[in-house]
């Protein structure tokens, strides 16, 4: 059985702009960093930072061009991948390492209250990832319309 990478969920905020790449042949990726930050309320009631995480991550295609319209520093996220160590030697012969996640699946986080989401035009260049919502309210109704349809029977009350 080959060795898989185990797959994780790590929640916290966005350290910078998310940045978009485009390699050799055509294919999107975006690079960022999750900063997970982890804290308790002390005796003074008042919130003290325990501890923190930061994973540099990578996300590819339509979704890192989506993370980047729709993301931006301090924008809480959670994201779905699987981590790895990248390990690398110095110019001065000092070996480093880093964890970093390759994001299978990324939300914008809800922790700190609802976020507005808006459509983004895609890039022609990429027909594959267009996506054209089948109904749009009006601007000026706040609940919106039903979709298109059959009418609802004339014996059900209206609300």
């Amino acid at each position: 059985m080959p060795y898989q990478l185990p797959t994780i969920a790590i929640a916290g905020n966005l350290t910078a702009d998310p940045e978009l790449r485009t390699t050799a042949n055509g294919r999107s990726v975006a690079s960022f960093t999750i900063a997970a930050n982890k804290g308790r309320t002390n005796q003074a009631g008042q919130w003290e930072k325990t501890g923190d995480l930061f994973v540099r991550c990578t996300l590819w295609g339509a979704l890192a061009e989506n993370l980047c319209a729709s993301a931006a520093k301090g924008s809480p996220v959670v994201a779905i991948g699987e981590l790895e160590t990248q390990h690398w030697q110095d110019e001065n012969g000092a070996r480093h390492s880093s964890i970093q996640m390759t994001v299978r699946d990324i939300g914008l986080g809800l922790n700190r209250g609802p976020l507005t989401l808006r459509d983004q035009p895609r890039a022609a260049s990429n027909p594959a990832s267009s996506w054209t919502p089948a109904y749009a309210p009006p601007a000026d109704d706040p609940w919106g319309n039903p979709p298109p349809g059959p009418e609802p029977p004339a014996d059900e009350p209206e609300f």
